[in-house]
């Protein structure tokens, strides 16, 4: 079958309008996905980054509230540290969807038991108890002090150690070792996403990966050195608490992700062309 020249034009300008298209169409998909899988990590993994200090300084200010109830020798002040404990319950039961339900559950018995101890000990004080009874209840509140505290923190804490350990393992990969690249910084991933403990979110974003391009972005000039570093600022930013940076430092990265796959597709599909206009 032969083909006269202006059939040939119209269809090597076809092809090539619906490779455009395709591209175009490919393209907003990955972006409409990157930008679902971002609002999920800044709703309900970041919002842990800020619980713990904000509950650290809930539990602070009760501490504060039962000692200066015992230094003013006030009841008054004393009974005002019930609605301490309350904000600090309500805020843990809010973050329902951040601290995993068993880990909540005994930070608000470790909380509540060591609340009972303390009002008894400051109401014991206010009453001028003196003598070992006394003091042997002080260190049972102080230890329950300490095992609230300990608590806290493992309820509102992401697992660093992991993190640490696959970054480090990750600069020391040679260039050569593409597949020891590629697996070490999916685990980072990994590891950072089931540091949220919550389920919903690891299985949306497995799910929205299990959609994207194959071809791995990590062979695009220079992406290597980019990720190792804003994988140090992502940690940094973690370990100090700072959700807004660690928000910019994620958007950020998987947006330079998005850009670098809209022209691993846009390659992908001109080489097709190409392919197709020499058959």
């Amino acid at each position: 079958m032969h083909l006269t020249f202006k059939t040939k034009l119209a269809l090597v300008v076809g092809a090539a309008a619906l490779a455009l298209i395709i591209l175009m169409a490919v393209g907003k998909g990955t972006e409409g996905r990157v930008e679902r899988q971002l609002a999920v990590i800044q709703e309900r993994y970041l919002p842990k980054l800020e619980l713990g200090p904000q509950l650290e300084n809930q539990f602070e200010h009760l501490w504060r509230g039962l000692q200066d109830a015992v230094a003013t020798q006030d009841p008054e002040v004393l009974g005002a540290t019930r609605q301490s404990l309350d904000q600090f319950l309500q805020q843990l039961t809010a973050a329902h969807e951040v601290v995993p339900p068993a880990e909540a559950a005994a930070l608000r018995a470790a909380v509540q038991d060591y609340y009972t101890a303390a009002y008894d000990v400051a109401r014991r004080q206010i009453a001028g108890e003196k003598g070992e009874a006394i003091v042997e209840a002080m260190a049972s509140m102080q230890a329950k002090h300490n095992q609230t505290k300990q608590q806290l923190q493992r309820a509102t804490s992401l697992d660093l150690n992991r993190l640490r350990t696959i970054h480090e393992q990750m600069l020391a990969t040679a260039p050569e070792d593409r597949n020891a690249r590629v697996t070490l910084n999916r685990l980072f991933h990994e590891a950072l996403w089931h540091a949220s403990h919550n389920t919903t979110l690891v299985e949306i974003i497995d799910r929205l990966i299990a959609h994207l391009h194959p071809q791995t972005t990590l062979e695009f000039p220079g992406r290597w050195d980019t990720i190792l570093s804003e994988h140090n600022e992502l940690l940094q930013a973690i370990v100090e608490h700072r959700a807004d940076d660690a928000a910019s430092i994620a958007t950020e990265h998987m947006t330079q992700a998005r850009e670098i796959r809209l022209q691993l597709y846009a390659g992908e599909l001109g080489d097709r062309t190409r392919s197709e206009r020499q058959q």
